[in-house]
């Protein structure tokens, strides 16, 4: 019988192979656990010191009382459940929709109702909206859905009206909108300024706790308006979501949208927030589309034509045409392709060595036989989850990346093209292409591979003003909480440390092409890495110095002088920069690359065979 499990799990161990990580050729970037998607707010004013902060009512501490316009929002003003063990969802006694003056619809439980506010309890809480924001009230339900909320930015394009004065407005935690000018940024608070007529201002402070995101006016004009019917024409089955400035364009279920409507928030406030001095004042010139494809094969040939090789870059941004495209990897269809391409020969390998030692054993050590199969497969599924967060940590940075070029181009501080495909490439995306179609889960699971291997990825080329400021900013907002070290970058860097590969800055400074070209590839994933820690270096040495830089370059006429403009800014000279540079990433202990740590995790999972 033990000679039947060692053969059961040299089949498994074959399947193995699958997850196997070559130290010399990395395939899995990243492990971490999945970000929560939403934060629910708590319902109670006064803030309980025990509730983590995300979960407080967003009070809101001022220098004066100044006067705040509320708007709902879809979170809502939640009251979480208590500790306790959840009790059976009562039935609803009195279900009522609830018609919104901003177009939105809710229903739920009536809980009550005064000449103030209307209460509604849904299944994770409840939410009360004030009497001014509702249009009518009916009883039962109507055209909310299985979420029992329908928001006009959620569902079909509408041409939303931006009911604000102000181009940029701070939402709370608590829902409120405050419709005043944010005129300082501080570490930990905003400072907004209120009119109060006849000349009159107050000044109110908002701890960044209590900021849930911020919301832009929507960019209306002749060449948005052309923008919109080009992509209804191209994408006529897509869905249209949009919030503000933002616009998603999609044939991906609404949970997915969720999820792409986070991250575009968070990044977006942060993008702003981080770089306000040199914002302040200005407007966004397009509005932001951003295209994500249910279907990976469909993104592939959609890419082709802007000359992008898409199965190798997960999302790119087109300046040209202002638009963001990706596909979504965090929805059931790749999920359906992943478990086909992993777990899907695995399982029948599996089953298929179960089988066969069944007709040689005796029917009375079936059952045994039987619960080793289940244990391999158990193993299986847990490295599946391991290829699931690398596929969702892949998605959401890079969409962090790419949104932060189109924020930059639109608000006029990078000016790039991209560049397009070699003629000589074009057969080999037509391959690419075909390889997706196909049935084939081995020629589906060697794109898979390609896709995750840091070293096969193909950069897309930015014709820019200074490549390391281009790619290095962008990869500076990759990572949540902002300002954390990218841990492929920091990896990359400190190997090229050790290798005696870091660029002189002068040398570095000369690249007009994100994908640094001329340069090896290995060298080339040193000078990305090298990009991201000199603006992580000067966003944390020379914030205010490296803000001016970046104003300066977008209105330099003489271009090939950056650096010593960086210089000036900084008032180093430019050993004395590289030096305050090489110390400061001397103080970031080491990293091991994030496919090694996934690596490590999937062979402990193993390490059992």
């Amino acid at each position: 019988m033990n000679q039947v499990v060692r053969g059961l799990a040299v089949a498994a161990l074959l399947v193995g192979l699958t997850f196997e990580v070559h130290r010399h050729r990395p395939w899995f970037p990243f492990l971490k656990p999945a970000q929560p998607t939403f934060q629910t707010p708590a319902k109670s004013a006064a803030p309980s010191p025990a509730a983590p902060a995300a979960q407080r009512r967003a009070g809101v501490s001022s220098r004066t009382d100044a006067p705040v316009t509320a708007h709902p929002s879809s979170t809502g003003a939640a009251t979480p459940s208590a500790a306790s063990p959840a009790a059976p969802a009562p039935v609803p006694e009195h279900t009522v929709t609830v018609f919104l003056t901003n177009g939105g619809v809710a229903s739920g439980e009536l809980v009550s109702r005064s000449a103030e506010q209307l209460t509604l309890r849904w299944e994770w809480g409840e939410v009360s909206f004030k009497a001014a924001e509702i249009s009518r009230v009916e009883d039962g339900k109507s055209g909310t859905g299985d979420d029992n909320v329908w928001l006009p930015w959620q569902d079909e394009h509408v041409k939303a009206q931006w009911p604000h004065r102000h181009d940029v407005v701070a939402r709370l935690m608590n829902a409120s909108v405050l419709d005043a000018e944010i005129v300082e940024v501080l570490p930990d608070a905003l400072v907004l300024s209120h009119e109060l007529g006849q000349g009159g201002r107050a000044e109110q402070r908002v701890p960044r706790a209590q900021l849930e995101c911020l919301l832009f006016r929507p960019i209306r004009g002749p060449s948005s308006e052309a923008k919109e019917a080009q992509l209804r024409e191209t994408f006529p089955e897509m869905r249209w979501h949009e919030e503000g400035a933002f616009t998603i364009v999609t044939d991906s279920k609404m949970p997915t949208v969720k999820r792409y409507w986070s991250v575009i928030r968070e990044l977006s406030t942060e993008w702003y927030l981080a770089f306000y001095p040199i914002l302040k004042g200005r407007r966004p010139a397009a509005h932001q589309y951003v295209v994500i494809f249910d279907e990976w094969a469909d993104y592939v040939e959609y890419a082709l034509t802007d000359g992008v090789p898409g199965w190798a870059a997960v999302g790119y941004f087109t300046p040209e045409k202002e638009v963001l495209y990706a596909f979504n990897m965090l929805g059931e269809r790749f999920s359906a392709l992943l478990h086909e391409a992993f777990l899907g020969k695995a399982r029948g390998l599996i089953d298929g060595a179960v089988g066969q030692y069944k007709r040689s054993i005796d029917e009375r050590y079936h059952i045994f036989l039987e619960g080793q199969a289940v244990e391999f497969k158990a193993k299986f599924e847990r490295a599946d989850t391991i290829v699931r967060a690398g596929f969702r940590e892949l998605t959401e940075e890079t969409l962090r990346h790419e949104l932060t070029h189109s924020l930059f181009h639109s608000w006029g501080l990078q000016t790039i093209t991209l560049s397009k495909i070699p003629a000589a490439g074009i057969e080999e995306a037509r391959k690419k292409r075909e390889f997706l179609a196909s049935s084939d889960p081995e020629q589906q699971r060697q794109l898979l591979i390609e896709l995750l291997n840091p070293q096969a990825r193909q950069p897309i080329d930015f014709g820019a003003w200074n490549a390391w400021a281009v790619e290095g900013l962008a990869g500076y907002m990759q990572r949540v909480p902002l300002g954390e070290p990218l841990p492929g970058r920091l990896a990359e860097f400190q190997e090229a440390v050790r290798q005696r590969q870091v660029l002189p800055l002068e040398f570095l400074d000369t690249f007009r092409m994100g994908s640094f070209p001329g340069i090896a590839p290995r060298a080339t994933l040193y000078a990305y890495a090298q990009s991201w820690a000199l603006v992580h270096f000067l966003m944390s040495r020379h914030r205010e110095a490296f803000l001016g830089y970046l104003e300066v370059c977008r209105n330099l006429s003489d271009p090939g002088r950056e650096l010593a403009w960086l210089l000036r800014a900084t008032g180093r000279d430019l050993r004395q920069l590289d030096l305050e540079f090489q110390e400061y990433m001397r103080g970031f202990p080491a990293q091991d690359p994030p496919w090694l740590v996934q690596y490590d995790a999937l062979r402990e999972i193993f390490s059992g065979f």
